[in-house]
C-alpha cells in the first residue's frame, strides 16, 4: 500500500483529543495489530469492510484521547487525570468515555479495561484478546484463529467460534454459545459456566471451584475432555452419537446418568460411572468433589 511520507509522519506521532465527541480516522492495513484501552465506560469494535480505522464516541469530562503508531500497528488509549491526595495514583473523571472503533474484519485486537463494558462484533482475525476488570465482555459473530478473554467479576457472553479459544474469570458468569470448536480451555472461582455449542470440540479442559457447570455440545473423534468441580454441580448434554471412553466421579455427590450403570459408594457419600460411549475415541473424565453430575444423551 502507497503512503505519502507526510501521512506516515502524521500516523505515527501520537495526537490528544480533549474535546468530545470524538470523530477521528486512520489509515489501517487489513492484518494490523490494534491496541485499545479504556477505565470505565465502554469499548465497542464493529467489523467493517474498510481500509481504515473509524473512531467515534464520547470522552468523560476532563479525559483525553491518546492515538499513536500507524497502519501496521494503531494503539487508541483513554487517558484520565490523576487524582492527587493520600491515595495518589487514582484516576479521576467526571462521567464515562463511550468508545465506538470501526475496523477491518481481519485485524488482531487487544482490548484492556477496568470497569468499562466490552463489545466485539464480526471479527476474524489471528487473534483477538481482551482483558477486564469489573466491566462485562459480549461478543457477536466472532471467528478469529486464537480468542483470549479474562476478567475477574465481569460478566461474559460470547457468540462465534474459534479454533483456540481460552475463557478465565474470577467471579463473573460465562455463557458460550455459537460454533465452538476446535481447543476450548475455561477456568472459574465462583462464576457459573453455560456452554451451548453447535459444534464438535476436540478438547475440552475445564476447571471450576465452586460455579455450576452447563455444558451442551459435541465432542470430536478422538478428543480428551477433561472437567473438574469443587463443590459446583455437572450437567452434561451430549448427542445420543457421542463416541467416548467416558469416567465420571464425584466423592461427596451423586450421579445421573441415561446410560452405563452408576457404582455407589456402600457407606457413606460418593459415585462413579464408567461406560463406552459408541466406540469409545474420545477420552472423556469428569470429577466433582462434592457437586452433583447429570449426564443426558439426546
Amino acid at each position: 500500500m502507497r503512503r505519502s511520507l507526510l501521512s506516515i509522519a502524521i500516523l505515527a506521532l501520537s495526537s490528544w483529543v480533549a474535546a468530545s465527541p470524538i470523530e477521528e480516522v486512520r489509515e489501517l492495513d487489513a492484518d494490523a495489530r490494534v491496541s485499545l484501552s479504556n477505565v470505565r465506560g465502554t469499548v465497542k469494535v464493529v467489523a467493517a469492510d474498510i481500509g481504515e480505522a473509524r473512531i467515534g464516541g464520547d470522552l468523560a469530562d476532563d479525559a483525553k484521547l491518546e492515538i499513536s503508531g500507524d497502519a501496521q500497528h494503531l494503539t487508541v488509549k483513554v487517558i484520565y487525570p490523576e487524582q492527587s491526595g493520600w491515595f495518589g495514583g487514582a484516576t479521576q473523571a467526571n462521567g464515562d468515555t463511550r468508545l465506538e472503533v470501526e475496523l477491518p474484519a481481519t485485524v488482531t485486537l487487544d482490548v484492556a479495561v477496568v470497569s468499562a463494558d466490552v463489545e466485539l462484533d464480526g471479527l476474524r482475525g489471528s487473534v483477538v484478546e481482551v482483558d477486564s476488570v469489573s466491566g462485562n465482555i459480549s461478543t457477536r459473530e466472532l471467528r478469529p484463529q486464537r480468542l483470549e478473554l479474562a476478567s475477574v467479576s465481569g460478566d461474559m457472553t460470547l457468540q462465534g467460534s474459534s479454533p483456540d479459544s481460552r475463557i478465565e474469570t474470577v467471579s463473573g458468569e460465562l455463557r458460550l454459545r455459537g460454533e465452538l470448536s476446535g481447543e476450548l480451555r475455561v477456568g472459574s472461582v465462583s462464576g457459573d459456566v453455560e456452554l451451548d455449542s453447535s459444534a464438535a470440540l476436540s478438547s475440552l479442559d475445564i476447571e471450576v471451584v465452586s460455579g455450576d457447570l452447563r455444558l451442551k455440545h459435541a465432542i470430536a473423534p478422538n478428543a480428551r475432555v477433561r472437567v473438574e468441580s469443587l463443590s459446583g454441580d455437572v450437567r452434561l448434554h451430549w448427542p445420543t452419537a457421542t463416541s467416548a471412553d467416558l469416567e465420571i466421579q464425584t466423592f461427596s455427590g451423586d450421579i445421573e446418568s441415561s446410560v452405563g450403570e452408576v457404582e455407589r459408594e456402600e457407606y457413606g457419600p460418593g459415585a462413579k460411572l464408567q461406560t463406552r460411549l459408541g466406540s469409545g475415541s474420545a477420552r472423556v473424565r469428569i470429577e466433582t468433589f462434592s457437586g452433583n453430575a447429570e449426564l443426558i444423551l439426546e
